[in-house]
């Protein structure tokens, strides 16, 4: 049996799907008891938009749903991959973030959370699970608050503009960057969050690195630049935005 669930735990590891534990059981998992599960998402109340929209004191009046979903992620779909070496730092490195662990999605107004990556991704970097959700969550929850929350005067990122920002660069520099910082915001009290979300960073593309030139700047500060980029005042790059926090 040992050498059994030694298989098992080294499969499991690689794909994190349910096959695995049809192999492992040895029973099929089309059950009545499972199929609700199986085939779609479930959709659950979410602290973290609230939690995010009050760090950054905007208001949020759309409607947000937040989907945790067993289905495969887009970027996985495609790949059949999670991790890809790193020449650079000779290690392995997700092979994405947004559209791998979780996604917003601006023109549906929803995010979705995908179970299975993130479970993958948890036992890779010897995380729980639950801060890993709970990290992903809070920074997909970013994106939605940077686009539709609402500052004192009712302003908000027009939908195009939004997925215009970096010229529709992916992954934009500048919204992974506000995404990171809010999120750090958000749980830099919190130490196993924060061990977490360091670990997660540590195998995240630079996009997802940029933030820390800035998690010392008032956050107050961050926010008059972002209202004034989506009032059109300041150029929607990553470069403006650097430039605007350095003469502060």
């Amino acid at each position: 049996y040992s050498k059994k669930i030694a298989e098992f735990i080294e499969w499991f590891l690689e794909n994190c799907q349910y096959k695995a534990l049809e192999k492992f059981l040895n029973f099929s998992l089309d059950h009545p008891e499972l199929n609700e599960r199986k085939s779609g998402s479930t959709i659950f109340s979410s602290d973290a938009l609230q939690n995010v929209s009050k760090k950054i004191n905007f208001s949020l009046r759309d409607k947000v749903l937040t989907k945790k979903t067993i289905e495969p992620s887009p970027i996985f779909e495609k790949s059949k991959e999670i991790w890809q070496y790193d020449e650079e730092s000779k290690r392995k490195k997700l092979v994405s973030f947004d559209e791998l662990l979780g996604v917003y999605l601006p023109n549906e107004k929803t995010i979705k959370l995908y179970e299975k990556e993130i479970c993958a991704c948890a036992m890779e970097l010897g995380v729980l699970e639950l801060h890993l959700t709970k990290i992903v969550e809070l920074h997909e929850a970013a994106h939605a608050i940077v686009h539709l929350g609402e500052d004192e005067k009712g302003g908000k990122f027009d939908t195009g503009a939004y997925e215009n920002v970096d010229k529709g660069q992916k992954p934009s520099p500048l919204h992974e960057t506000l995404a990171q910082l809010l999120t750090y915001h958000c749980i830099k009290e919190n130490f196993d969050l924060i061990y977490c979300f360091e670990k997660l960073n540590e195998v995240s593309s630079e996009e997802y690195q940029k933030w820390k030139n800035f998690k010392d700047k008032p956050l107050e500060s961050i926010k008059d630049i972002l209202i004034k980029i989506r009032n059109g005042k300041i150029e929607a790059t990553f470069d403006c935005f650097a430039e605007k926090v350095s003469e502060g």
